[in-house]
């Protein structure tokens, strides 16, 4: 093995443990310019992308992004699965950052490529149209995310072990659905995204959220007995977790207030 491999593997044990500064201090090292004039100075860059995206850092992690897919352009290697992952990586970074106007062509702009270069069930496809969905929905354009939402499950659901990815695109369709007001084919959504929330998660923060997502719709469909049972085992979920506090547990517990509320008043 090489020693570059050898110190590439050092930061992913180093990131895995939670030593950040010793990963990104490798990565950085081994990424050079962020060019890809090498496949390890590729991994590195990419890598040292995630850490500073998933570390909260995302104006660094637009800058190496940023750096590295201009390498590639400039190269002509700009349709190849790495640059694609850079693509989407780096438009995830600009919606962090509320920067619609570069992130949107840029997802779109891969979702196209990968459309026309990978197979009906390629998990990166799937996962491209579910970032997309996300930000079409932030900007308010409903009928496009669903039907981006719909494509990913339709893919997703093509693949072993996607639940929780299903999961999570059908409680997306049921807020979609609630935006318009069509309150009761959101709460369906709703339903079904509970019920695999529960078989691929079991007792989790992501299946208290999706139960608190639920009992929302149906507390806004008036269904107030149902709403308080739903959203009391919510919040048995969070504790069980052992999460007490937090804007989605003082949300859901405000809202299971006024379902309370409604059902004395009647």
């Amino acid at each position: 093995m090489k020693i570059s491999d050898e110190r590439f593997r050092e930061a992913e044990d180093a990131f895995q443990r939670g030593n950040i500064a010793l990963a990104e201090s490798i990565w950085r090292e081994l990424a050079g310019n962020c060019s890809c004039e090498s496949d390890m100075e590729v991994r590195a860059s990419y890598a040292l992308g995630v850490l500073l995206y998933t570390t909260g850092r995302v104006s660094d992690a637009r800058i190496i992004l940023s750096s590295l897919l201009s390498s590639f352009q400039e190269r002509s290697r700009d349709d190849t699965p790495a640059a694609l992952r850079v693509m989407i990586l780096l438009a995830r970074c600009h919606i962090a950052v509320d920067d619609f106007d570069a992130g949107l062509p840029l997802a779109r702009e891969t979702v196209n490529r990968l459309s026309q270069t990978r197979g009906p069930s390629d998990a990166d496809l799937a996962a491209a149209c579910f970032f997309l969905s996300s930000a079409e929905y932030q900007i308010g354009r409903l009928d496009e995310a669903e039907r981006l939402t719909l494509r990913a499950i339709s893919i997703f659901r093509k693949l072993e072990g996607r639940e929780a990815d299903i999961s999570t695109c059908l409680n997306n369709l049921g807020r979609i659905c609630e935006e318009r007001g069509e309150t009761e084919r959101g709460i369906a959504y709703h339903r079904e995204s509970v019920a695999l929330h529960r078989k691929a998660f079991g007792t989790h923060p992501q299946t208290a959220f999706a139960l608190g997502n639920l009992g929302v719709a149906l507390a806004s469909a008036g269904y107030f007995a149902e709403a308080v049972s739903v959203l009391e085992e919510c919040l048995q979920v969070y504790a069980d977790v052992g999460i007490s506090t937090g804007r989605e547990v003082e949300g859901y517990l405000r809202n299971l207030e006024v379902c309370r509320r409604a059902l004395d008043e009647r």
